[in-house]
């Protein structure tokens, strides 16, 4: 039995302005230095925002946005982002979330260099804690637990989804601007930053900042009618916010989704702005915890709804994104009918959206007619699957030829998803083909930024093996799949909580592939590997008790049938059905197929 690749476009959250009069709108730029931890004007910056003239920062930091036709309170969207030699933007968040307003926005920006050793720096020391804490956990329920080997699966899988998520909040972390920090948030950092993850948790934990942001709130409630007294309440509780939103960042930093969860939750629930319930229905959505999700996401569209500009882009593009996450949500769990129902009406807005703007909305457009794509996949509509994919492929081309670092890993998924799907409905050579051109694309990104995308290159391997299998073309798919198994286990030496889960399905794999070719030693020695990585991945029991029984093992492989009967007996029995077409099982053994078979369908 073969894992198929399943290929998943990651959410791409975009915003964007609506039109109206003339505007100008003032902004300052800084340079933040992460060893003093301090921040000066910066000149030189240039700014390329969609319906405005490029504008670059003075010497004082300052510069201008001349709007041709916009108004205030509209939300502004680069065209690229900020660019200054050698630099990168910081409080990117906050700057993909800009407004005209009176004021003057910041931006604020970093050298790329200390940028991302700050970032690793925070990796490292993440990944050390969340390894430490469960190492322990294993070590505790060897000796406590009777049920041992499922909840010991239940906690790897726990700890991969920790795992996934590390970078992300390593990326977070590095962004935090610490000369707005105080001194108690700062030593938390500073102890963090060395590695004394202990001593960080507990000051946080000392600083009891959920306690004290419902004080500040409650003060704030009761002042709101007494002017003088409400300015400090309002201070101080949006003071005690951002500590709370950098708590956040550190504890998911370390692998404390439980804290990260009753963060998220009270900010939701106390708060009760769209953007908090939405941060905290996307966390449990991440988490898998699709029941939680799907309420606060259903909270989000109420809190949307009260809105009165519901003809404004702001508003129809923040409905499709909760729409799109409610749908990927709903197709994670197979509840196909209200996924597709959700995907429809986003791309239905989109799709309008996309007349009036094309360069602000076609990414969003791309990202649900993919999703789309892969649910009528999912539901054997292959007709329509593939109407979506080429749609979607011919926005990705065409935003990765103005953008390339920006959309050809996009481009990357969408040919994947595509070469899937022919696969499927054996248009094997229009298959190959949308592999070929993805293997070259993700070679092409690997070389310049091997960490970033290397695991493309190993994902569209794997696609392209099995494409050679399917074929019977052997020999090539053994080295597209030894070059895959290269690739998985060298980023799984840096990360082999997040890469290590590959290389157990590219060995798994290698194991049906060499049933194929009459190597049943070796797929017996490719399974036992496999599973020694990864024992979570059960497929590659069904090419292990194969090969077991094809070498003339029944007493070892009759025993793994058995065990897993119930969850795998479809693979099995159609295991079987490919093995007599190819004709690879041995005469003397198929006696012993047909006794397994005639177990199977007891």
């Amino acid at each position: 039995m073969k894992k198929t690749v399943l290929i998943c476009l990651a959410l791409l959250c975009a915003t964007i302005f609506t039109f109206g009069k003339s505007y100008t709108q003032q902004g300052i730029a800084y340079l933040y230095d992460y060893k003093t931890k301090t921040k000066k004007p910066i000149g030189n910056v240039i700014i390329t925002v969609i319906g405005a003239p490029p504008a670059t920062s003075r010497d004082d930091g300052t510069f201008t946005l001349e709007f041709a036709d916009f108004e205030v309170g509209k939300r502004i969207v680069f065209a690229q982002q900020p660019i200054s030699p050698g630099l990168t933007v910081l409080n990117k968040k906050e700057t993909e979330n800009w407004y005209t307003f009176e004021g003057r926005l910041t931006l604020i920006m970093c050298s790329k260099k200390d940028f991302d050793t700050c970032k690793q720096n925070y990796y490292d020391v993440g990944f050390k804690s969340i390894t430490q804490r469960y190492d322990q956990k294993i070590a505790a329920l060897k000796k406590e637990s009777a049920d041992y080997q499922q909840q010991l699966l239940e906690l790897e899988e726990e700890r991969d989804r920790i795992m996934d998520n590390l970078r992300n909040s390593a990326d977070a972390m590095a962004r935090i601007d610490q000369s707005e920090l105080d001194d108690a948030m700062q030593e938390v950092l500073d102890l963090y930053e060395r590695g004394e993850v202990e001593e960080a948790m507990q000051k946080l934990e000392d600083m009891k900042l959920e306690e004290k942001l419902l004080k500040t709130l409650d003060k704030k409630h009761e002042s709101e009618r007494i002017v003088a007294e409400a300015t400090e309440a309002i201070e101080n509780s949006l003071l005690t916010l951002n500590k709370l939103r950098t708590y956040v960042d550190v504890y998911k930093n370390n692998g404390n989704w439980d804290k990260v969860a009753e963060t998220l939750k009270l900010l939701a629930d106390k708060l009760n702005t769209y953007d908090d319930v939405f941060a905290y229905a996307k966390f449990c959505h991440e988490q898998n915890d699709f029941k939680e999700a799907e309420d606060y996401y259903k909270k989000a569209f109420g809190i949307l709804d009260k809105r009165t500009d519901k003809d404004s882009n702001d508003f129809l593009n923040q409905r499709t994104i909760l729409l799109n996450n409610l749908a990927n949500l709903y197709s994670a769990t197979q509840r196909f009918t209200e996924s597709e129902k959700m995907y429809k009406e986003a791309l239905e807005i989109r799709r309008r959206l996309e007349k009036d703007n094309p360069q602000a909305y076609e990414p969003n457009l791309a990202l649900t007619l993919h999703g789309l794509a892969f649910l009528y996949s999912a539901t054997q509509r292959f007709t329509e699957s593939e109407a979506m994919y080429k749609e979607a492929l011919k926005i990705n081309r065409r935003l990765a030829k103005e953008n390339p670092k920006a959309y050809e890993k996009d481009v990357v998924n969408t040919l994947n998803g595509l070469a899937s799907l022919y696969s499927a409905i054996q248009r094997l050579t229009e298959s190959e083909e949308m592999y070929k051109e993805a293997l070259e694309i993700s070679r092409r990104l690997a070389k310049d930024n091997p960490k970033a995308y290397e695991q493309y290159v190993a994902m569209t391997l794997n696609g392209l093996a099995i494409q050679y299998s399917h074929t019977q073309r052997l020999t090539e798919s053994e080295e597209m799949y030894k070059e895959a198994l290269e690739i998985c286990r060298r980023l799984a030496k840096d990360n082999p909580k997040a890469y290590e889960p590959d290389v157990a399905l590219t060995l798994g794999n290698m194991s049906f592939n060499a049933i194929f070719r009459q190597q049943y030693a070796e797929a017996e020695q490719l399974a036992r590997e496999g599973l020694a990585v990864d024992s979570t991945q059960h497929f590659i029991y069904s090419n292990l008790a194969a090969s077991l029984l094809l070498q003339g093992k029944y007493t070892e492989a009759e025993p793994l049938y058995r065990q897993y009967k119930d969850e795998l007996k479809e693979s099995f029995l159609d295991d079987f059905k490919q093995f007599a077409e190819a004709g690879v099982i041995p005469k003397e053994r198929e006696e012993d197929v047909e006794r397994i078979k005639r177990m199977l369908e007891e």
